[in-house]
C-alpha cells in the first residue's frame, strides 16, 4: 500500500486502504495524518471525515478530533445539514465512547434546542442513554416527563428510557412508567401496543413471570388472534432460559386451537388459495424450537413431522427440523429440507445464507454457495453471520487470504461499537489465519471464542465444537506442534474413462 500511495499520492481510495494498514499495524497517528489531508482536500467526503475522526479517537487524540469537528462545524456545517448532522453525532459518539461523558453531554445540550427535526430524536436518545450509563437514571426520566409535558411526542425517546432503566435493574420503576404511558395512551394504539410488550419484557427480566403471564394473557383475551405479546413472553422466557415454562405455555395456547387436519391426503396436492394460519404455525414451529433447546430430540422431531403434516410449507419448522438432521449427522437429509426452503422463498437473505453456509460444512457447491451469500449480503451487507458465511466458503474453497479479509473487517469494525459476541465466527477467524501461518493471532482468536463460547446461553452443536477443539488447537500451537482446524473439500479422484485404456504413464510398474 506504501508503494501504491507513492505512484498515486491523489487517490483517495489507495490512501484510505494505506491508512486502513498503517491502524493494524499500530500506527495510528500517522494513519489519521493521511486522513486528515484527504478531509482538508474534499469537504464532501463525509465517510473519510467520519473515518478521520475514529483514527484519531483510536490514538487518544480526543483534543485534535474536537478542533477538526469544530472547524468543519464552522466552515462546511452552517450551509450543509447533512454535514453539520454528521459532525455533531461523531462529536457526541466520540466522547460517549472514549467515556468523557459530561463533555457529550455539553455539547448536547449546546445543540438540542437548534437541531435538525430529522436528528432531534437521536439527539434526546443519545441523552437518555448517557445519562443512564452514568447511572443519573432520575434525570433521564425528568428529561422525558419534561419532553411530554412540552407536548413533542416525535422527539420523546421514551423506549430508551425503559432501556435505560432495565440496564440499572430498576424493573419496579419502570413497570410503573409503562403502566402509566398505557393507561394516558400517550401515543397512537401502535406504540402502545409496543409500551404493552415491553411491560411483559420488564416483567420477565425482574423475575415477575407470573405477573408477565397474566397480562399477556389479559391482551390475549382482547385480541385472540394476536401474536405479539406470545412472541415478546416466550422470547423472553428463552433468553432467561426458563424453556420449560415457555414450552407448557405454547402447548397450553396449541390445546386451545381447533383440531388442525393434515393439509394433503397421501394423493392430494397442496391449495395455493389456502392462506396458512400464522398463529398455528408460530406456535407448532416454538413447539419444536423449545423441546430442540430443551435437548429433546425426538419428541421435537415427532412434533415436526406432524407440524409439517398441517402445513409443509411452513418455513421456521423447516429450518427446525433441517438443524435437527445436521445436528444428528444426516447432513444429506437436512441439505434437502433447506434446499425445499429456498426454492420456496428464493429471495430470502437467510434461505441463502443457511444453505450456504451448510453447503460450506459439507464442502459440496462451493461456488453455488458464493453466489448464494453474495445475493443474501447485497440485501443485507452488515449481517454478521452472512459475512462469516462468505468467508467461511472462501476458506473452504482454500482462498485464506479473502476469508482473512472478511474476518479482519468485520472485527475491526467494531473496535469503536460493542463487542462481536460470537463464538463460532471467532472461531472460524483463527482457523484462517492459522492456515496463512498469523499463529499468534489465530491462538488469540481461538481464545477469544473459547471465552465466548463458556458464556454462550445456548450451547449448540457449533457451539459445543468449539469448547471441544479451541483448546486443543490453542495447546497444539503452544507445544509446536500442527492443530487440528478445519478441513478443505477432498478433491474428487480422476477416474479413467470405461471407453480410455490407461496410458503407460498412469499404469502400475510391473515388478
Amino acid at each position: 500500500y506504501k508503494n501504491l500511495h507513492e505512484l498515486y499520492p491523489g487517490r483517495a481510495d489507495i490512501t484510505r486502504l494505506y491508512a486502513s494498514a498503517m491502524s493494524r499495524s499500530g500506527q495510528n497517528a500517522t494513519a489519521a495524518a493521511l486522513l486528515e489531508k484527504l478531509a482538508a482536500a474534499d469537504a464532501k467526503d463525509l465517510d473519510i471525515r467520519r473515518e478521520c475522526v475514529r483514527m484519531l479517537a483510536r490514538d487518544k487524540q480526543y483534543d485534535k478530533a474536537e478542533s477538526l469537528l469544530l472547524e468543519w462545524i464552522k466552515t462546511d456545517g452552517e450551509k450543509n445539514k447533512p454535514a453539520l448532522n454528521v459532525y455533531r453525532e461523531s462529536m457526541v459518539n466520540m466522547f460517549a465512547l472514549a467515556k468523557q461523558y459530561d463533555k457529550a453531554l455539553k455539547y448536547l445540550d449546546q445543540w438540542l434546542p437548534t437541531a435538525d427535526s430529522t436528528i432531534r430524536l437521536d439527539m434526546y436518545r443519545q441523552k437518555v442513554a448517557i445519562l443512564g450509563t452514568m447511572g443519573k437514571t432520575d434525570q433521564a426520566v425528568a428529561l422525558v416527563s419534561e419532553l411530554a409535558g412540552k407536548n413533542a411526542e416525535k422527539s420523546i425517546p421514551r423506549e430508551t428510557l425503559i432501556a435505560v432503566l432495565m440496564d440499572q435493574k430498576k424493573y419496579d420503576q419502570a413497570v410503573t412508567i409503562l403502566d402509566e404511558w398505557i393507561a394516558k395512551k400517550v401515543s397512537d394504539q401502535i406504540r402502545t401496543d409496543a409500551f404493552c410488550n415491553l411491560k411483559i419484557a420488564v416483567l420477565v427480566k425482574a423475575g415477575r413471570i407470573d405477573q408477565a403471564v397474566a397480562f399477556a394473557d389479559k391482551l390475549i383475551a382482547d385480541k385472540p388472534e394476536i401474536l405479539d405479546p406470545r412472541k415478546i413472553l416466550i422470547g423472553s422466557l428463552i433468553g432467561e432460559q426458563k424453556f420449560d415454562q415457555a414450552q407448557k405455555l405454547v402447548a397450553a395456547w396449541l390445546a386451545k386451537l381447533p383440531t388442525s387436519q393434515p393439509a394433503v391426503t397421501p394423493t392430494a396436492k397442496p391449495d395455493p388459495t389456502k392462506k396458512p394460519n400464522e398463529l398455528r404455525d408460530w406456535l407448532m414451529a416454538t413447539d419444536v424450537q423449545l423441546l430442540r433447546l430443551m435437548e429433546k430430540s425426538d419428541e421435537s422431531m415427532r412434533k415436526a413431522d406432524a407440524a409439517l403434516a398441517v402445513n409443509p410449507n411452513n418455513i421456521s419448522v423447516l429450518n427446525e427440523k433441517a438443524t435437527m438432521l445436521t445436528d444428528a449427522g444426516k447432513v444429506k437429509e437436512g441439505l434437502a429440507i433447506l434446499e425445499k426452503v429456498l426454492s420456496l422463498e428464493p429471495a430470502s437473505p437467510s434461505a441463502n445464507n443457511n444453505l450456504g453456509y451448510n453447503y460450506a460444512e459439507a464442502g459440496i457447491n462451493l461456488d453455488q454457495a458464493e453466489k448464494m451469500l453474495k445475493q443474501a449480503l447485497a440485501a443485507s451487507p452488515y449481517e454478521l453471520s452472512f459475512q462469516d458465511s462468505l468467508a467461511w466458503i472462501y476458506y473452504k474453497k482454500g482462498q485464506f487470504g479473502q476469508a482473512a479479509e472478511i474476518f479482519r473487517t468485520m472485527l475491526r469494525q467494531r473496535d469503536t461499537d460493542d463487542e462481536v459476541e460470537n463464538s463460532v465466527l471467532y472461531d472460524h477467524a483463527g482457523d484462517a489465519y492459522y492456515r496463512l501461518g498469523w499463529n499468534d493471532k489465530a491462538v488469540g482468536y481461538w481464545t477469544k471464542a473459547m471465552e465466548m463460547a463458556k458464556k454462550d446461553k445456548f450451547k449448540s452443536s457449533d457451539v459445543k465444537a468449539v469448547l471441544k477443539h479451541a483448546p486443543e488447537k490453542i495447546k497444539a500451537v503452544k507445544a509446536g506442534k500442527t492443530p487440528i482446524v478445519a478441513p478443505l473439500p477432498q478433491p474428487p479422484t480422476a477416474q479413467p474413462s470405461p471407453a480410455t485404456k490407461p496410458s503407460p504413464e498412469t499404469m502400475p510398474a510391473k515388478k
